[in-house]
């Protein structure tokens, strides 16, 4: 009886100890597999995650912060992706079978590659037919080494929707990017960063008509040679935004109608800008409607032969800071600044003041400068 007793204690015991075994073996197999899988997780993001910067968007994989393969549109150049296009732009169309353009004629021929993505929505003619309405996705590869003007290029693009230039789009010997995107009526994204600018001279009419643009930034952009920014944002009604930190062009003469009809425009900053050798500042401001302010204490306007219809139809504008501005004898200044408010505060030397009194409303609060 005893022995049976005794070898039944021993069973337990030895069941216990094989229990205690078990679940050990189990919590040392979890702890293996979530090991293994922190570890995956550490490897895949190290390869995936880690790309040099502006490369994320080009990367398959990554290691060791380089890129080790490219998307389609890029090739693999000594571990990094190089472009294979000039622009990416979104077309985007409203109909069944709808024809778009995506250059103005004269840069037809430069063309070298179109690839649009989404295979079975075109068909190529001398244009393109697009069989489907939605966002078309648009690389283009084209050559502008024997150029120097882009002028108008995309003049009228009404499809357009956005457009992105990269590196590739080699533009050191472009002098002229008059109109380029004149009448792009549905542009609402520009991205102009990658472009070498320091050789231009006329952006007049770059953005003239974009209706549908709401910001932009100018700020990375070389302005060192620029002469003339006339009607650079006309009539961009939807336009609010508006960096030209860095806008330190030395040779401007002309910047008449620059922001006429900017509607939507509350403020700007143009303490960046040199007026020494600017001739012609009509309409700088005529129909921005919803100007509250502007500071403009550092224009030097002494070359300045055209101030006519500068400030006509700021129909919100109580605050103008034109502390130092002087006129010449043949200096035109009709409608200087008609329909403002009857409130507001202007800061204005005695002498500009005696040209421009009649145009300022008696209840407006007069801050002589000198």
């Amino acid at each position: 009886m005893e022995e049976n007793l005794n070898d039944i204690k021993e069973e337990k015991k030895e069941n216990k100890f094989k229990f205690k075994i078990f679940i050990l073996v189990i919590l040392i197999s979890v702890i293996a597999i979530i090991l293994i899988i922190f570890l995956c997780l550490l490897l895949i993001g190290g390869n995936s995650d880690e790309c040099e910067e502006g490369e994320e968007d080009k990367c398959f994989k990554c290691e060791k912060n380089k890129c080790i393969s490219c998307n389609y549109k890029y090739q693999l150049i000594d571990g990094k992706c190089k472009a294979m296009f000039s622009f990416r732009a979104i077309y985007r169309t409203e109909d069944y079978v709808e024809n778009v353009f995506f250059l103005s004629y004269d840069f037809k021929n430069t063309i070298i590659d179109v690839d649009i993505v989404g295979e079975g929505e075109v068909e190529p003619y001398s244009n393109y037919t697009f069989l489907f309405p939605g966002n078309h996705i648009v690389y283009i590869l084209i050559d502008i080494t024997n150029l120097e003007s882009l002028s108008n290029m995309f003049y009228e693009m009404e499809n357009m929707t956005s457009i992105f230039f990269s590196k590739e789009f080699d533009t050191k010997n472009i002098k002229y990017m008059s109109s380029m995107f004149s009448s792009c009526q549905k542009l609402t994204s520009i991205n102009l960063s990658n472009l070498n600018t320091q050789n231009v001279v006329r952006m007049d009419g770059l953005f003239k008509g974009c209706s549908s643009l709401i910001s932009i930034d100018l700020s990375n952009i070389s302005t060192k040679n620029l002469q003339r920014i006339d009607s650079m944002f006309y009539e961009c009604s939807s336009l609010k935004y508006v960096n030209l930190s860095n806008f330190n062009a030395d040779h401007l003469w002309d910047i008449t109608c620059t922001f006429t009809g900017c509607s939507s425009l509350t403020s700007i900053d143009l303490s960046s800008f040199n007026t020494r050798e600017v001739s012609c500042m009509g309409s700088l401001f005529e129909g921005c409607t919803s100007l509250t302010s502007i500071d403009l204490s550092n224009f030097s306007t002494g070359n300045v032969m055209f101030f006519d219809y500068m400030f006509k139809g700021c129909k919100n504008l109580q605050y103008i800071d034109i502390s130092y501005f002087s006129y010449g004898h043949d200096t035109y200044y009709h409608d200087f600044c008609t329909s403002l408010p009857s409130s507001g505060i202007i800061k204005v030397s005695r002498s500009f003041f005696g040209i421009i009194q009649g145009y300022i409303p008696e209840s407006w609060d007069i801050i002589f400068t000198q």
